[in-house]
């Protein structure tokens, strides 16, 4: 065998082992010997519940609400910079859509201002009602021919109108199909996510974790850790530890572990149930993760 063969043999069997490694560690991470996935092991999800419970909160809130000629006027200029900001990547510059955004924001804050933030908040309440509606009735459309067709693309336009990029945002990360229907924790997730959109204009008078509930962050968090891609690692890491401190039964030192190996930062993943070992001497849980890893806590 010629030195080349050689170095390219060592190359192969390195790569190899790396590759086995990595399927060993990541079964032994699943209690069931590979039978469940990383992500299902550790996912939260709000139950039926908590999410009713949300929801009649948000409607008794709203009792009692009847637009005025101020919302109205709010609305035209919301609906007008919403149809701008859905068509902007095809017509506008990044410096013009800064400009009107900033705008927007203004013309928020002095709502507010005039008529306080509980009343910004009902209008953003009744305002996603609105979107969730029309979301459902246009993907219950789906396939219409003709006139029906025309009736589908007005309704995409109503969307746009309420919600801006959101809609299209919520597309490119597959929260939102373009057809079929969500089922209700999606479609309670989506409802969320308009919330904290609605809010965040408003951020700069009031902090965001001021205008939503625990369970509603919670509810967030779980979104960005489980499904939202991009994020980098060390923000991944943070959201599970917030999680982990609003939601008691999460599972986040699992979650951690398993993301880290999952990066293949297995020392890390080593050095953090060590770490929490010490913080914790007696934790079942974290002394049977550190066996089914890396074997007895001495080892």
């Amino acid at each position: 065998m010629s030195l080349g063969e050689q170095r390219l043999l060592r190359t192969y069997l390195g790569a190899l082992v790396c590759v086995v490694a990595l399927a060993f560690f990541w079964l032994r991470l699943s209690p069931e010997g590979g039978g469940s996935t990383r992500k299902e092991s550790v996912r939260w999800s709000p139950s039926s519940e908590d999410i009713e419970i949300q929801r009649s909160k948000d409607r008794l809130s709203l009792q009692g609400f009847v637009l005025g000629e101020e919302d109205l006027e709010f609305i035209d200029f919301m609906e007008e910079f919403h149809l701008y900001e859905a068509r902007r990547k095809m017509e506008v510059s990044a410096e013009e859509y800064g400009d009107r955004s900033h705008e927007f924001r203004q013309q928020v804050e002095r709502y507010v201002k005039g008529h306080g933030m509980e009343r910004y908040r009902q209008l953003g309440l009744r305002t996603g009602f609105q979107f969730m509606d029309s979301l459902r009735a246009f993907l219950a459309a789906e396939g219409l021919d003709g006139s029906e067709r025309q009736e589908r693309s007005g309704l995409e336009e109503g969307l746009f109108a309420l919600s801006g990029n959101f809609l299209e945002w919520a597309r490119q990360i597959a929260l939102v199909p373009t057809s079929g229907m969500l089922d209700d924790g999606d479609q309670f997730l989506v409802e969320t996510l308009f919330k904290f959109r609605w809010l965040r204009w408003a951020d700069r008078i009031q902090p965001l974790d001021v205008s939503i509930t625990r369970f509603e962050k919670s509810v967030v968090l779980a979104f960005q850790v489980d499904r939202y891609q991009g994020l980098v690692l060390t923000r991944r890491l943070e959201l599970i530890a917030e999680l982990g401190a609003l939601v008691p039964e999460y599972p986040a030192d699992r979650a951690h572990v398993e993301v880290l190996i999952d990066s293949g930062n297995f020392k890390e993943a080593k050095k953090y149930l060590a770490r929490r070992l010490l913080e914790e001497p007696g934790d079942a849980g974290l002394m049977t993760m550190h066996r089914q890893l890396f074997g007895g806590i001495g080892d």
